[in-house]
């Protein structure tokens, strides 16, 4: 594994107030390393011969907050571990898929409600559902069924079931048209 020469990166320059025997570093011009992040095409010069590869940062989408989603699976449920919402409490875990917003082709990760998971196992997927060990603590349990990877879904979101506590989600599977 080759590393990255800093000297490469950042190179010594002498300033009107810097004695001669100093050196301050600074970036060379045209070599900004934060182009990466504009321009996914660009090889930018001090990585030398490393390009682009994948964003590994998505936005984090919750159909709390969308009124509809459209969503091409590019990954399994899984578990991701989120902090709460409140200072001081423990970091919760949630289901979540990577996939790809059908409208913007922008690669995402959908976070997966109850009713979400629910209506996908009913569906044949495999997905994660919750459930509680002897000592009453809850954990994630992979159900069998199809890989979710390929699938794609609608979300709409509904009103919140008062006594129930729960947001409605409708879910919908989509099928490519030929």
């Amino acid at each position: 594994m080759s590393s990255i020469n800093p000297e490469s990166i950042l190179e010594p320059s002498l300033g009107d107030d810097t004695p001669e025997d100093e050196t301050s570093l600074e970036r060379r011009p045209g070599s900004e390393l934060s182009r990466v992040f504009d321009e996914q095409e660009a090889v930018v010069a001090p990585l030398g011969h490393f390009k682009f590869k994948r964003t590994l940062t998505k936005p984090l989408v919750a159909m709390a907050h969308m009124r509809q989603f459209f969503i091409l699976c590019d990954s399994d449920m899984y578990t991701l571990t989120l902090p709460a919402r409140s200072r001081g409490a423990a970091p919760t875990p949630v289901r979540a898929i990577d996939g790809r917003d059908i409208e913007t082709s922008e690669e995402i990760t959908l976070l997966i409600n109850e009713m979400m998971a629910s209506a996908m196992s009913r569906a044949g997927y495999r997905v994660l559902r919750l459930v509680k060990n002897e000592l009453d603590e809850s954990t994630m349990v992979e159900t069998d069924g199809y890989s979710l990877i390929g699938a794609a879904f609608a979300f709409k979101r509904g009103e919140i079931n008062e006594e129930k506590g729960y947001r409605v989600v409708e879910t919908v599977e989509l099928q490519q048209s030929q």
